[in-house]
This record gives C-alpha cells, sequence and structure tokens, in this order.
C-alpha cells in the first residue's frame, strides 16, 4: 500500500516540483520585444524593478501588514557587507549583494545562514564579453546570471548591474542584521528574480527522470527475486 501511495504522490508532484512556467514567461517576453534594447526600457529601468527600501513601519502605518508580518529585510535586497563567506574565505571591500534567502527565513532567528548573490558593475565601454553578458541576460539567455538596473548612487559610466547566481555567499542571520540595506525589488523585480532562481534551483537535467526511475525499477526487481 505505502509505495502505491508513494507512486500516486510522486505523480502529483509531476507538474509542481521542477517550476519552468516563471523563466518561459521572460523568454517569451524577451522574444516578443526583440531587441536588447527594447527589454531593457522594460527591464533595465531603476524604478520598474527596484525601489528605495521597503520599510516596515510604513506599510504598518497604512495597514498594508500587521505586527506578525514584521521584516527587517526582504527577498531580492540589495545590501552591501563585509561580513559576507565565499568557500569558506571572507569578502571584504563593502561588496554588494543581493539577498537570495525567502523573505520568511529572514526573520530574525529563524535562519543560522543566508544566501547572497554578488551584483557587480557593468561600466561602458562595453568589452566584447559585457556585450555578450548584457545581450544573454537580458534575454534570459542564461540562467547563471540576472541583469539589473543601474543603482541610483552609482557613477554614470555604470550602465548595468549584473546579479551573479552562479557564485553563491553566505551570511550569519546576525551580521545580516548590521549590514546596509540599500534598495528593495518592486512586485516586478522580484517575481523576475525569484523565476531565475526557481528553474536554476529546481530545473531537471537530461534524463533525470530516467535516471531515478531506474532506482524504482530496481527495487521491484529485487523484490521479485525475494518472493
Amino acid at each position: 500500500m505505502s509505495k502505491e501511495l508513494a507512486a500516486i504522490l510522486c505523480d502529483d508532484l509531476k507538474n509542481h516540483s521542477h517550476p519552468t512556467k516563471g523563466i518561459e514567461t521572460l523568454k517569451k517576453f524577451a522574444e516578443e520585444q526583440a531587441t536588447s534594447k527594447k527589454i531593457s526600457e522594460v527591464t533595465g529601468v531603476f524604478g520598474n524593478i527596484f525601489s528605495y527600501p521597503i520599510e516596515f513601519q510604513q506599510l504598518l502605518s497604512r495597514g498594508i501588514v500587521t505586527e506578525r508580518d514584521k521584516f527587517s529585510f526582504l527577498q531580492g535586497d540589495i545590501i552591501s557587507s563585509n561580513s559576507a563567506y565565499y568557500i569558506g574565505v571572507r569578502v571584504d571591500n563593502s561588496p554588494v549583494f543581493a539577498i537570495g534567502t525567502s523573505t520568511c527565513d529572514l526573520s530574525e532567528g529563524r535562519r543560522d545562514c543566508v544566501i547572497l548573490y554578488p551584483v557587480k558593475e557593468i561600466r561602458s565601454p562595453f568589452s566584447d564579453n559585457d556585450k555578450q553578458l548584457v545581450n544573454n541576460g537580458l534575454k534570459f539567455k542564461s540562467t547563471q546570471i540576472i541583469i539589473v538596473p543601474r543603482f541610483p548612487h552609482q557613477n554614470e559610466l555604470v550602465k548595468y548591474n549584473l546579479i551573479d547566481l552562479s557564485r553563491p555567499h553566505t551570511i550569519s542571520s546576525k551580521d545580516l542584521f548590521n549590514s546596509h540595506r540599500m534598495y528593495s525589488m518592486t512586485l516586478l523585480g522580484w517575481r523576475l528574480f525569484s523565476s531565475v532562481m526557481s528553474f536554476i534551483t529546481n530545473r531537471a537535467a537530461a534524463g533525470e527522470i530516467a535516471i531515478r526511475n531506474q532506482i524504482n525499477h530496481d527495487a521491484r526487481e529485487e523484490t521479485e527475486k525475494i518472493a
């Protein structure tokens, strides 16, 4: 009976455990806009993707949240900190990061460790490599990076920022609360960010279903031998 229930549960999860609709929607949008310039007119505009930090007290006073919803940081927030680590090595010189951990896990005491993704400037004039990065990022051809707008505090030579999803860093929750919170993501920015992250963390490799299904096949054969 347990094997039958396991098979039913596995089938029920088939279309939900590896979400792809978000990235497919982004790619479709990029195809419809056709050029990097037109895509950038939407996703390359600061006000479309970012805002200044969304503050809990402001939302509380407007009746949008309650005390139970209290937050200090939100997923996607852009922060600066000298307390992040990459492969066990602390990264200094006040690097900038996007918070990857879910908002509900950013409450004080909820998690010991928070995931951060480094944010890097892309300056003009572009190198050939920069041009390719921007083009691939804006068209969502690469899921290792997300191209986001220039921040208001940055030098005018900065044309875009790149969120590097291929190099996740970590920071202790205690140190996160000592970091400098710079910007928050708008609803569009957060949905774009979440769609790409969901895809890279949950997508299935080619042949993965067959590979994992082989375990069930081998187990059935072993059961039949014993019987």
